[in-house]
């Protein structure tokens, strides 16, 4: 978590870029002097994330009664499950510190019913066992909202885990979402 600063206006908004209380996640937008004032030779990158005077970082995060931030995941990867917004990131976080996990990737696929659900593969631990029950069950224990989670040992699927892992794929939950649509 980081603190607000005097050097910058911070702010945690809603989609129509209104302060939120504390406590409530949003998108966190910044303005100040240290503050970029747009991409070089890109002016409509620039007007989609300098509205109304701010940067919209595109990190969703919250302020707590003392001005801290902490961050909780970004815009674009957030999951819409039927009226609920779940990060990746806080799921993957809740998933890790299963004893059986080694690595994990969250993502949303689409449904019909409830917009989309959420996604897991899971790399487990050498000599590691469990099952997808039991991942399902401690997510739900820290109460983190999970409709289906999918632990797959399959070659493809695990490389690419490392390699989204290590941080050469940057957009992992899609290349991953986009193989298991695929795949079934």
């Amino acid at each position: 978590c980081i603190r607000d600063s005097t050097y910058v206006d911070l702010r945690v908004v809603d989609s129509a870029d209104r302060a939120l209380e504390p406590g409530n996640k949003g998108e966190i937008i910044v303005r100040g002097p240290n503050v970029m004032n747009g991409y070089w030779k890109q002016p409509e990158l620039t007007a989609e994330v300098m509205r109304g005077g701010f940067f919209h970082t595109g990190d969703v995060g919250y302020l707590d009664e003392d001005g801290f931030v902490f961050l909780a995941g970004r815009v674009k990867e957030m999951i819409i499950t039927g009226a609920e917004n779940v990060y990746p990131i806080e799921t993957e976080n809740v998933l890790s510190q299963h004893p059986a996990v080694a690595a994990c990737a969250v993502f949303g696929l689409p449904d019909d019913f409830w917009g989309e659900t959420v996604h897991a593969v899971v790399r487990l631990k050498a000599d590691s066992t469990t099952d997808e029950a039991t991942l399902i069950e401690h997510c739900r224990a820290h109460d983190v909202a999970v409709h289906v989670w999918t632990i797959n040992e399959r070659e493809t699927m695990t490389e690419l885990l490392d390699q989204g892992v290590g941080g050469i794929i940057t957009d992992l939950p899609g290349v991953l979402a986009e193989l298991v649509a695929k795949r079934g």
